[in-house]
């Protein structure tokens, strides 16, 4: 499984992108909130952790295989929800998804993609997920439902957007969503003449989601635009939701200890630990130290987003009791540079390296790690 590409590692793939890329566009892939202090943190928590190997251990069966929800894929992987990857590249949420398919991992469609829920369950197979953002009552039913017929596994609900972070990049850049096309866009664009033809030759983007039969929900699609999303959804609004979806429900932009429990009392399936990738919050905590201090055993899985670049990032939250890491970033750098192959191999990579890693721990698989595979850089002391 271990990789032959010319790019090595994801740094790579991301600087790639960003050649390949406008800078609005990479700029609104990468950026934070405020300062992006956010955004570094959690790209810096990974180094407050070491990985002990032990030795003497038979891995001649090593993999990465694992059940997430009860459902078996080849790595503790989900290719996350981001929006309006159609920016990246025409049809990205269908690309991104064929890529999960082929790489064995979930994919998740987030509510401001670039493709329906509808288009999604034509052209792609494997485990799709959907993801909501709480709107309007009547539009969330709807969108729900949609995802219900249309066989998506998993409903994620974000509860971290009740109103956006103040993303600095977008506002110096004037980029807007969905991005605008005009003649004097694309002059700024001619230093990237491959991805300018890709869009001029596809259709606008959208909120594809947000179109039904011919009808535009406007208040919506400026809702989305501002990520401004439903202020009263609470734990009654969670409830309802609950009982109206038959399958997989996972709440993410859990940062807190009593949130997380309190989500595992209304019947949620699992949670996202989640700062939004340093997009809303600039202060808040990173995801990978609120794990640190959750207890080793809790009641329902938790995934972790939050920076994962290498295979060793996964391990460390495996290890501190994560169930799946969620990635971001990463697939849209592989999306960018190579359509389908290109977010595979990403995949493909971290993959890889966890694999190496797991050998090199003494481990046959991601479930034989545990805290005591873990050091805290600073304290110097196993986790217990």
């Amino acid at each position: 499984m271990i990789t032959n590409t010319t790019l090595n590692s994801i740094a790579e793939y991301r600087q790639s992108a960003k050649r390949l890329l406008p800078r609005q566009v990479f700029d609104y892939i990468e950026g934070g909130a405020g300062e992006e202090d956010c955004v570094a943190r959690n790209r810096n928590a990974f180094a407050n952790f070491q990985l002990t190997p032990r030795v003497l251990r038979n891995t001649l069966n090593c993999n990465t295989e694992t059940s997430i929800l009860g459902t078996s894929f080849s790595a503790p992987l989900i290719i996350g929800p981001t929006g309006l990857n159609g920016v990246i590249r025409p049809d990205g949420d269908v690309l991104l998804a064929k890529a999960a398919s082929r790489a064995g991992v979930p994919f998740v469609l987030s509510t401001p993609a670039s493709s329906s829920i509808e288009d999604l369950a034509k052209k792609a197979d494997g485990s799709l997920w959907f993801q909501l953002y709480p709107l309007a009552t009547d539009l969330t039913r709807h969108l729900v439902n949609r995802a219900r017929v249309n066989n998506y596994s998993a409903l994620i609900i974000t509860v971290d957007c009740a109103i956006g972070g103040k993303r600095d990049r977008d506002i110096r850049n004037k980029f807007v969503i969905p991005p605008e096309r005009s003649l004097c866009t694309f002059r700024n664009f001619i230093r990237y003449p491959a991805w300018t033809y890709r869009q001029v030759m596809a259709p606008p983007i959208t909120f594809a989601n947000l179109t039904d039969e011919g009808i535009r929900y406007g208040q919506a699609d400026a809702s989305l635009a501002d990520r401004r999303m439903d202020r009263n959804f609470t734990r009654e609004s969670l409830r309802m939701l609950r009982d109206s979806w038959p399958h997989k429900l996972i709440i993410k932009g859990v940062l807190h200890s009593d949130d997380a429990h309190e989500c595992a009392a209304l019947g949620a399936d699992a949670v996202v630990l989640s700062n939004h990738g340093g997009r809303q919050l600039d202060s808040a905590p990173v995801p990978l130290e609120v794990l640190r201090y959750l207890p080793q055993y809790f009641p329902i899985p938790r995934f972790i987003d939050g920076g994962f670049t290498r295979g060793d990032d996964v391990l460390k939250a495996l290890a501190l009791g994560a169930s799946a890491v969620v990635l971001g970033r990463a697939p849209l750098y592989g999306l960018a540079v190579d359509g389908i192959h290109g977010a595979y191999e990403v995949i493909n990579t971290i993959k890889s390296e966890m694999l190496r890693s797991l050998i090199l721990l003494g481990c046959s698989r991601c479930s034989d790690l545990n805290r005591t595979f873990i050091r805290d850089r600073y304290l110097e002391q196993t986790i217990t």
